[in-house]
């Protein structure tokens, strides 16, 4: 949930291809990525081996995901499996599937910039925290970040947007019919999440929206965090220096992070707070009021403009919950901070379910 301070190298995964499509396209010949087991116990997930197709829209096949156990083969605890899937345009995507015995929700998280599904650990132990809840969990990771495909500086906010998308739908695919979900956003991802399921809300005819958006510490106003306040930015464009280095390099400086031409673009445009107000689904927000990467007032003045929203603040806590300065995540207030997260979430999400 940290966004990692500034560092030299461009993080470039393999894996990223074209062709094929994710929850929405066709394969496109793409040779499918190996579906590997990583539950340590002998459980039923264990029995099959290989990935699965699981059909995408318009007849072509789309998402690698977990194999269906058997009939007679009854899973008796959670278990944990990687899973491949693929975006929308095509690039590789990689996550754990946390499924539960009897699923009576779905939970997708979405981690924030320069970190992984992991949440520098936050995120697994949501996902264990969840089980007796009956939940099964998705934690992928968004492109250009952990052993999905794609580079920094090629992403953009709508590849990422479209990441979430292909998530949980290959989510929803391995849940029952009717079982709600919710989606757990943080940080960088909080925002573009919002974007996401105001649009998927709004959608006919693409399957259920999700029950609840859950926003932890979320970044809204992106074109202030990643443009407007570097010194590049000359208040009418990019200064001559900003310039040179875009046009020389290919990217600029945010943090570890390489913000790409097209990412550039969008950011002067990108306005996910005005989406929450058009969110037709509950809202939950937490945020610490110690945050000192994003602004816990942007956040609160948002929650407050959604039809249907509660706004928590975590008194104390910096950015991901964690006590300033706690850089190992073992102050007893970061977890404190966090195990409160988790209580008021789970607690939010079973009331909805």
């Amino acid at each position: 949930m940290q966004e990692k301070p500034a560092g030299g190298s461009s993080q470039s995964t393999a894996g990223s291809a074209g062709g094929g499509a994710g929850g929405h396209g066709g394969a496109g010949g793409l040779r499918p990525l190996r579906l590997l087991r990583v539950c340590p116990r002998p459980c039923a997930c264990r029995q099959e081996d290989g990935p699965i197709r699981i059909a995408g829209t318009r007849g072509r096949k789309a998402l690698l995901g977990p194999r269906r156990r058997p009939a007679g083969m009854p899973l008796q605890t959670a278990c944990e499996e990687e899973v491949g899937f693929r975006s929308m345009d095509g690039t590789a995507l990689r996550g754990t599937m946390r499924t539960a015995p009897h699923p009576r929700m779905g939970v997708l998280f979405v981690h924030g910039i320069t970190v992984d599904r992991e949440e520098d650990g936050f995120y697994s132990t949501f996902a264990a925290r969840l089980d007796p809840a009956g939940a099964t969990s998705l934690r992928f990771d968004l492109r250009a970040h952990g052993k999905s495909g794609g580079s920094y500086e090629g992403a953009t906010l709508s590849g990422v947007i479209n990441d979430i998308g292909s998530a949980y739908g290959l989510l929803a695919s391995m849940l029952p019919p009717g079982t709600p979900a919710f989606v757990v956003a943080a940080s960088f991802g909080g925002g573009l999440s919002a974007c996401w399921a105001a649009a998927a809300a709004a959608a006919a005819g693409r399957g259920a929206p999700p029950r609840g958006l859950v926003l932890l510490n979320p970044l809204l106003d992106y074109g202030r965090r990643m443009i407007f306040d570097k010194p590049y930015w000359g208040g009418e464009g990019l200064t001559d220096a900003g310039i040179a280095r875009l046009s020389g390099r290919g990217w600029l400086d945010h943090g570890e992070f390489r913000i790409g031409p097209a990412m550039f673009n969008e950011l002067l445009y990108m306005r996910p707070q005005d989406r929450v107000r058009d969110l037709a689904i509950p809202l939950l927000v937490i945020h610490g009021d110690r945050d000192s990467v994003v602004p816990h007032g942007i956040a609160r003045r948002c929650a407050g403009e959604a039809r249907d929203s509660e706004f928590v603040t975590v008194e104390g806590a910096d950015h991901g919950f964690v006590h300033p300065d706690d850089e190992d995540y073992t102050h007893p207030d970061t977890l404190r901070f966090r195990d409160g997260v988790f209580k008021k979430v789970l607690e939010w999400a079973v009331a909805r379910a």
